[in-house]
């Protein structure tokens, strides 16, 4: 089981994307709590998940469990309590989680030896929780400084305001993958310098990571292909 845990994070990360946007097709009188529900369950999968993926030694087990125990706590409490400052908190202890369990995973990329079925699904991981960990940080933003981000006036039955917490998650992670991959629809826009930034440098982020990825994965399929001659 242990040989397949990016297998097994890569299907929770999927799990939690395409949760969401079912969740807004319900019955808008539930959207909220039920949007709150179902994000909170599939997070908590996808940190534990994670946990599972890339706790290799004893001492990144401790690391990710004090990283991961937080925000989950946080999460069930501010289902009921529905505080911003509360929300804050938990949205930067999920960061920390993300930037250390990226880190994990790229250092895994760069030690391995040859391109495998375990190899690329961490790599397709590491690549889904950069577009994660931002859609969280431009949901602390948008707590902290609401009116960071814009909507297109034509979208006027849309939410105005992106949150990784309830049914407006689906647009906070919409934005961010969407800048992530450069595609820029432009129907949501950053309106602060912050903001701004933010866009700026997640974009060089999803750009740089391919390119990196790419190469190191092509030198691994020549390494391979040199030794078997």
């Amino acid at each position: 089981m242990y040989r397949y845990r990016f297998a097994v994070l890569l299907g929770t990360l999927i799990l939690m994307m395409l949760a969401m946007p079912l969740v807004v097709l319900c019955e808008p009188g539930i959207h909220s709590w039920l949007a709150r529900a179902v994000l909170t369950g599939t997070l908590v999968i996808v940190l534990l998940s994670a946990v599972f993926a890339v706790a290799e030694t004893r001492r990144t087990m401790i690391i990710v469990l004090a990283l991961a125990v937080p925000p989950i706590l946080m999460r069930l409490i501010n289902m009921s309590a529905d505080e911003d400052h509360l929300r804050v908190g938990e949205h930067l202890w999920e960061v920390a989680f993300f930037v250390y369990a990226i880190a994990v995973l790229t250092r895994h990329l760069f030690r391995a030896k040859r391109v495998c079925f375990d190899t690329m699904c961490a790599a397709v991981c590491t690549y889904l929780l950069l577009g994660i960990l931002w859609s969280m940080l431009y949901s602390t933003l948008d707590i902290m400084h609401p009116g960071s981000f814009a909507f297109l006036p034509a979208e006027v039955a849309e939410p105005d305001r992106l949150r990784f917490d309830d049914e407006r998650t689906v647009y906070a992670m919409y934005y961010s993958f969407v800048t992530l991959t450069t595609l820029g629809y432009g129907d949501i826009v950053p309106s602060s310098p912050m903001a701004r930034m933010l866009a700026v440098l997640e974009a060089l982020t999803g750009q740089l990571f391919l390119a990196v990825l790419v190469a190191r994965l092509v030198g691994m399929t020549i390494s391979q292909a040199i030794k078997r001659e």
